[in-house]
């Protein structure tokens, strides 16, 4: 059983990764809130036995864990990252939206420490990964548009699982551009073009389709997730897989093999 920690506990993924743990091979050893401080995570969850106060302090939070999954904020993930480097605690990092710079940083530390990162833990979305990657290598001559749909309270777009499908597709079509939505009277597509499409509303979990269009007909790759359990048992099982790896970058398809 390996010793884990939670940042980010008190927000939606935080709560479901902290409402499985006990289900798994996995203790949860401490959960890291600044804005959810001092409320016990029997508090925030119903299913959980073991009681928990999360802190607002990395260095106690991170005590006694061999890894971290991490679905905070960008600024957080940076401070976490240099206490995870004094303790050599490896991390799995659910957090999007990152900056050129802060990339560039957790890059850095990923020589440090073992860090799996992913804008997508759950293991459907990375098979869609792989999904993709076949098929723009294999229908070169075909048009490529990606839509995706989150709940209202989702903060950045395009999410940075579309993102994610948006750069498989350029690698196999380095020349294409990336159009982001389509408005006025001009919008007759041009030759090369990677189209991106977000909507928001009510409380949709998360939804991604890449469409491989073609006069006459169309492929249609497409992810539904109706529970934000999908992503939170993906994120457990890169931890499990995360544990005992050396420093060094790892990603989703490393846990699927």
């Amino acid at each position: 059983m390996i010793s884990l920690a939670v940042s980010g506990a008190g927000g939606r993924m935080g709560r479901t990764i902290l409402s499985l743990a006990e289900g798994m091979d996995v203790q949860v050893t401490g959960a890291l809130d600044p804005v959810s401080k001092g409320l016990r995570a029997a508090d925030i969850s119903d299913y959980r036995k073991t009681p928990l106060t999360i802190s607002d302090d990395p260095e106690e939070a991170l005590r006694g864990a061999r890894v971290v999954i991490d679905f905070s904020v960008p600024a957080a993930t940076l401070d976490l990252l240099k206490h995870c480097e004094a303790t050599g605690t490896a991390m799995v990092i659910g957090v999007t939206g990152f900056s050129l710079p802060e990339q560039e940083r957790l890059d850095q530390g990923a020589r440090r420490i073992a860090m799996l990162q992913s804008p997508n833990m759950s293991l459907g979305v990375n098979w869609l990964f792989r999904l993709v990657a076949e098929s723009a290598r294999a229908l070169q001559q075909y048009e490529v548009e990606i839509t995706e749909a989150h709940h209202r309270f989702k903060k950045d777009a395009p999410s940075g699982t579309a993102v994610r499908l948006r750069d498989i597709i350029l690698e196999s079509r380095p020349d294409s551009q990336v159009v982001y939505g389509r408005e006025g009277k001009e919008t007759a597509r041009s030759p090369g073009e990677v189209g991106i499409h977000a909507l928001r509303g009510g409380d949709i979990v998360g939804e991604h389709t890449v469409y491989f269009i073609a006069d006459g007909e169309r492929i249609e790759i497409t992810h539904r997730a109706t529970s934000r359990e999908t992503f939170a048992r993906g994120a457990l099982q890169a931890a499990i897989f995360l544990c005992d790896k050396p420093a060094g970058r790892y990603g989703m398809q490393d846990v699927l093999g």
